[in-house]
């Protein structure tokens, strides 16, 4: 079975209000991370490469970024600077985020640099659940009054993109 994570994107322009949202449910804090991602592009994939304090992880994305990523990989800064050498850098996007669980969902309060606030619902699914696991996530986006018109279909790296242009 293919893994994804299901992940859905709205700008958020009260985070306080959803902190209050997710402390209703018994949502659990599980802290703040500085994040930085760099982007790669290899043929019709995207690496993207999460620096958090001293990990580095690796994620692939497919074409159809709400396929979710389809890898996930931890490796070291050597290899994240082998990477970008080989492949080479296309975007960079650092941001501060807050980080909330509720059984098998993560909801990200994101604060990105140059771009504003965010707030990211995902969950880890595979072939099998993956519509159940997209309605659990549609719940919460329901619940924080996201509506489908708010939803982004873009990495960060993709806004930053389409700002440039």
């Amino acid at each position: 079975m293919t893994p994804y994570i299901i992940e859905f994107k709205a700008r958020c322009t009260n985070p306080e209000r959803i902190k209050q949202i997710l402390k209703t449910v018994d949502a659990q804090y599980q802290g703040c991370n500085n994040e930085t991602d760099s982007y790669l592009k290899e043929g019709s994939h995207i690496l993207k490469l999460r620096e958090s304090g001293n990990i580095v992880t690796i994620f692939k994305y497919s074409e159809e970024i709400t396929a979710g990523k389809l890898c996930r990989q931890v490796c070291n800064s050597l290899m994240k600077d082998l990477l970008i050498q080989t492949i080479g850098l296309d975007k960079v996007v650092t941001k501060r985020r807050e980080i909330y669980i509720i059984d098998n969902v993560k909801i990200n309060i994101d604060q990105v640099e140059g771009l504003g606030n965010f707030v990211e619902i995902e969950a880890e699914s595979d072939d099998e659940n993956r519509d159940a696991t997209i309605q659990t996530c549609k719940f919460y986006l329901s619940l924080m009054g996201i509506k489908q018109r708010d939803i982004i279909p873009f990495s960060y790296g993709d806004i930053v993109e389409r700002q440039a242009v």
